[in-house]
């Protein structure tokens, strides 16, 4: 059984379809992989799933009033 991608880590979080700060999903991701991997590359692969090589899904964003990032979340 081959190791799931970054992509597919990212995916998996993401399902649920409720509102996610990247800072918050490269922590999970972290946990689940047991490595470090950067905030830009959860971004990076969060853009990706919007791409049809990996489902053409719908990545809705929203400013976080005040701050400077961005919430995401994938819709069904």
């Amino acid at each position: 059984m081959s190791k799931p991608t970054l992509v597919d880590v990212v995916r998996g979080i993401l399902v649920d379809g409720e509102w996610w700060a990247p800072y918050t999903v490269q922590e999970v991701v972290n946990e689940v992989t047991g490595q470090f991997i950067s905030e830009s590359s959860v971004g990076a692969r969060i853009r990706d799933l919007r791409k049809p090589r990996y489902g053409s899904h719908t990545i809705e964003k929203k400013k976080v009033v005040g701050k400077n990032y961005y919430l995401y979340r994938m819709v069904a």
